[in-house]
């Protein structure tokens, strides 16, 4: 039995931005750029589920912070990729739910993220093992309530159906099942996905869309549109009062975005 060395475990248990940016081949640092994809998967799960371990507001800090700083670059390495899942893909799942991924699927950059991933995961050839693909599941059920599922085309969409209602059947009890089902619901037009769907858009958006003060206000008094933090791009208030009521909250997760 071979054990790890106190300095090479401590570099595994200190997540920062910049070790997951490093496991995403983001970092300067040269040595990190030779690293086969299994290996750099295995690094990255292996801090991601140290950072899940711990409270919420530090996890989130980790993860907004890295979503402020990489998403662009994050972006283009997935694109570079020719799979559905990858370091990538894993790195774009876990940020999914921050104000920072929700702003950057809107814009151009960002917003073919659903039609790409369906169209890898409808076209691969072989089947990945279950873990695997309950996260590219869970990520393209995001992307749909997030994007919608118009964009995949008829091509795509005969390919990627029958696959998904396959996983469903065989993987119950599995977040494969789930998420697969999730998939189809947003592919077929299922009522009670589309309620679902709806509901969460509308959580995920907040942060953009409702005044941070959580009075839930979608312009201000003068029906102007609501004022946006002008350093992180990513909260929006009913006026200055609400902007700093909210700030003792929001400044933990306020970063100057790449994008």
């Amino acid at each position: 039995m071979s054990f790890l060395q106190p300095q090479a475990l401590q570099g595994i248990l200190n997540v920062t931005v910049e070790s997951l940016a490093g496991h995403c081949g983001l970092s300067n640092d040269q040595s990190n750029h030779d690293i086969e994809d299994s290996i750099r998967v295995a690094r990255l799960k292996q801090q991601l589920g140290i950072l899940q371990s711990r409270p919420r507001a530090a996890s989130d800090k980790i993860y907004y912070e890295f979503a402020a700083n990489h998403l662009p670059a994050l972006m283009n390495t997935y694109r570079q990729k020719s799979t559905a899942a990858n370091f990538a893909m894993t790195m774009l799942n876990v940020v999914s739910h921050t104000a920072y991924f929700i702003r950057f699927q809107r814009s151009v950059a960002g917003s073919d993220l659903a039609s790409l991933l369906a169209s890898r995961i409808a076209n691969a050839e072989a089947d990945p093992d279950v873990e695997v693909i309950g996260e590219m599941c869970q990520f393209l059920s995001t992307l749909f309530v997030l994007q919608g599922a118009t964009s995949v085309n008829e091509a795509d969409r005969a390919k990627l159906v029958p696959k998904l209602r396959r996983w469903n059947r065989a993987y119950t009890g599995y977040l494969a099942s789930d998420t697969s089902e999730r998939c189809l619901g947003a592919l077929t037009g299922d009522f009670m996905f589309q309620q679902m769907s709806r509901s969460i858009k509308t959580m995920l958006e907040q942060p953009l869309d409702q005044c941070g003060a959580n009075c839930n206000r979608r312009v201000r008094s003068n029906a102007s549109e609501l004022l946006q933090c002008s350093r992180c791009k990513t909260a929006v208030y009913c006026g200055v009062p609400h902007q700093k009521q909210a700030w003792a909250t929001h400044k933990a997760l306020c970063f100057p975005p790449t994008f």
